[in-house]
């Protein structure tokens, strides 16, 4: 596996447990509307 896409990959799992992470009211519509799409 290239180093790169282990990267982005890596930055992609960070951002995303992140936002799951930090879940005001704010965030809650953005959240849901990500696991629909998912």
């Amino acid at each position: 596996v290239p180093k790169l896409l282990i990267l982005v990959i890596d930055l992609i799992i960070n951002n995303v447990s992140h936002s799951f992470i930090q879940t005001p009211n704010k965030n809650t519509s953005r959240t849901s509307r990500f696991n629909c799409h998912h």
